[in-house]
């Protein structure tokens, strides 16, 4: 062994008893009537995250990834909602009610 070299080990304790991880969101749509061509976006959403210990919190809109957030046609559009600290996934269905919006001159 070469002396010279210190060696570093970056050791990672868990305790299982109080490990706190999500498991599972719920989201919420808080915007209005969107039209063909709008786009759900993260402050449109409240995603609660609840924890495998009973616990919740709302989450920061900097945590959420949108997938299938722009509407492409009238009817119901589901968006994949994820919140990327943990990976867990849910869907939040939105109405699509309008095929365009006229501008008002």
């Amino acid at each position: 062994l070469d002396k010279s070299k210190k060696v570093c080990y970056n050791i990672i304790v868990k305790d299982k008893k109080n490990f706190k991880e999500s498991k599972f969101i719920q989201a919420v749509y808080r915007g209005g009537s969107l039209a063909v061509g709008q786009t759900v976006e993260p402050q449109h959403l409240q995603v609660t995250v609840v924890y495998n210990d009973g616990t919740t919190q709302i989450a920061a809109e900097k945590e959420l990834a949108l997938t299938n957030a722009t509407a492409k046609e009238k009817g119901t559009l589901a968006v994949t909602v994820t919140h990327t600290p943990s990976g867990v996934q849910t869907t939040v269905n939105v109405l699509v009610n309008a095929l365009t919006i006229m501008g008002v001159d």
